[in-house]
């Protein structure tokens, strides 16, 4: 076996080598360092996608991949491996969620993409701005915090920071978003039990929307701190 072959095979298999490789098709001319913390993101990521996790909330500092790995490479791979999938990011505004939607768009519409995942095409016509739609009905819609989403059902709803930093401090906009996951977002799950949920950011305020979910105990928590504030084996 060759190793592109053996490589092609692995992005097929794991988020993370996924991710590796998208990044670069991103930022062309960057090298991709192989962190740990990328490394543990995707794996957590990567339970989500398989089911054996249903809630999981990420913390993480801001400039760390999070949104290349779950807004933009989670749902091209596991569009990849299931094409009718139907996937929902929300973000706190819409040039962020649009800005995530091209990227996603730019690499699923790669040749690399094409050669590794074959079956998953874009419907004519559905290759939006805000929504790509594959021609198994799967696909990601991107909606912005206050948005409509009626008409869209999901399998997976991936919440990636939802508030600016600059609103933390405010206590409607911490309700806001509050409201918005709770009253929208939750309710476009296809199926509230066997449906996912992933909420990505970086910790704004102890009431932020982390603390809150976190507080009711239903999520698994992977806390990635800029700075380690206990010793963990």
């Amino acid at each position: 076996m060759t190793a592109p072959i053996v490589v092609r095979a692995l992005q097929c298999q794991h988020l993370f080598p996924f991710v590796w490789h998208a990044f670069e098709l991103l930022h062309p001319g960057q090298d991709f360092i192989p962190s740990w913390h990328v490394n543990a993101m995707c794996h957590g990521l990567e339970k989500v996608a398989t089911g054996e996790t249903r809630r999981l909330i990420i913390t993480v500092p801001p400039r760390h991949g999070k949104s290349i790995c779950a807004a933009v490479a989670l749902p091209a791979w596991m569009l990849g491996r299931d094409p009718a999938l139907k996937i929902m990011v929300a973000s706190y505004g819409s040039d962020l969620a649009v800005k995530h939607a091209r990227d996603f768009r730019t690499v699923i519409m790669s040749g690399w993409y094409a050669a590794l995942f074959p079956h998953t095409q874009l419907e004519i016509g559905g290759n939006r701005v805000d929504e790509q739609i594959t021609r198994a009905q799967g696909g990601r819609k991107a909606v912005s915090l206050g948005g409509a989403v009626t008409g869209f059902g999901a399998d997976l709803i991936i919440v990636d920071d939802l508030m600016k930093a600059a609103d933390a401090n405010s206590p409607a906009e911490r309700q806001r978003a509050r409201d918005y996951y709770e009253q929208t977002l939750l309710s476009r799950l296809n199926n509230k039990s066997e449906g996912r949920i992933i909420v990505i950011q970086q910790r704004l305020h102890e009431d932020d929307l982390p603390g809150y979910l976190l507080a009711n105990g239903q999520f698994t928590h992977l806390n990635l701190p800029a700075l380690a504030v206990e010793h963990q084996d």
